[in-house]
């Protein structure tokens, strides 16, 4: 009777001390990191595009992680202004933040809002995979207690006008009287480009280009369509100017919980989200461009490289325009600008001389 009373005794101690093990959330049976479920929040209805992608993405993370991070999604409308304060009090854990919600605490971050600091996407892109888009994602965790993992291309300025088509070079944007806000850099940033400023209230820029109190305004491709100015304008000029994005953040405790194999899942699926988003805009933009000829518009297109020069040399020479800057930032970028203009050079010479 002792002997069957002293196997039970046994049997309890190992039943409660496997219970109390799993209880305590210390991994699998092999001792191997536990499941974590991400509450990932999409900026769109369930019926979108975009929220197919995040679809694709959670599929991809929840298979190459072995099931060990699960994401659910959802789409409820964050109140604005709050939020980063949703991801540090983990009401949800991942979400895309437009670098416009991070400024203040980045300021840094208005560089990006310069004309052509960019030649186009390729250079766009291959600065937010280079060096300076990892310490520059440090830096904003740093600053606001996030996880930055990665970046997504929302949309890209061009010049929409009124009257005039191919202007490609400086000296052809002077009969432009193109609208502006009110700010010594955005009036400098005009007649850098070849044109007259015209301080305007931004909000009333139909009603400009109605009266024809100016002829030109550099604006968003998507907000050309949603505001009506092709109805005033007959020219887009494709400049891309400059490029709006956002940024994949996680909270960041939740992130250093995560084993090195949980880590990489999530990280590898973000390269690919990064991928087929840029896609979609890309092709959005493209049919948006299609819109804009079938209503009559001319599209140009503008000597990048003479107009990239032209503003580096604005910015160098007025410190007061880029007091908020960080130099080793834009200097990379400027160095990947350059490099990517003479692999394009060298590419064209083997194509003439037949290599």
């Amino acid at each position: 009777m002792r002997k069957v009373f002293s196997l039970l005794m046994i049997l309890c101690l190992v039943l409660t001390g496997c219970s109390k093990k799993k209880e305590s959330g210390e991994g699998s049976e092999a001792g191997g990191p536990e499941v974590v479920t991400l509450i990932a929040n999409v900026p769109d209805t369930t019926e979108s595009k975009i929220y197919e992608l995040f679809s694709a993405f959670k599929t991809e993370v929840e298979t190459n992680s072995g099931g060990l991070v699960m994401i659910e999604l959802q789409t409820e409308e964050v109140k604005s202004g709050k939020e980063i304060e949703s991801i540090i009090d983990e009401k949800i854990d991942l979400t895309v933040l437009n670098k416009s919600i991070l400024v203040e605490a980045n300021p840094f971050l208005e560089m990006f809002d310069s004309w052509f600091l960019f030649l186009d996407y390729e250079h766009y892109r291959i600065a937010m995979d280079d060096k300076v888009g990892d310490i520059m994602f440090k830096e904003i965790g740093t600053n606001t207690g996030l996880k930055v993992l990665g970046s997504l291309y929302e949309d890209s300025k061009v010049f929409n006008v009124r009257g005039y088509a191919g202007l490609t070079l400086p000296e052809h944007f002077e009969p432009i009287d193109l609208g502006v806000k009110s700010s010594e850099v955005s009036v400098a940033e005009a007649k850098t480009l070849g044109a007259s400023a015209v301080v305007i209230v931004p909000n009333n820029t139909y009603r400009y280009l109605a009266e024809r109190i100016i002829n030109g305004y550099d604006a968003y491709l998507k907000d050309i369509r949603a505001d009506k100015y092709y109805e005033m304008t007959d020219t887009i000029i494709n400049s891309n100017h400059v490029f709006d994005f956002s940024f994949i953040v996680m909270n960041q405790t939740k992130w250093d919980s995560f084993s090195v194999e949980q880590k990489d899942a999530v990280q590898t699926a973000i390269l690919h989200l990064e991928e087929s988003y840029d896609a979609y805009i890309q092709a959005e933009r493209a049919e948006l461009i299609n819109f804009y000829k079938g209503y009559g518009l001319a599209i140009d297109e503008l000597e990048k490289e003479t107009f990239f020069y032209a503003y580096q040399d604005l910015y160098r020479g007025n410190i007061e325009y880029t007091s908020t800057w960080n130099t080793e930032y834009y200097e990379r970028i400027l160095r990947l600008g350059i490099n990517l203009l003479n692999e394009r050079e060298e590419a064209k010479d083997k194509v003439l001389s037949g290599q």
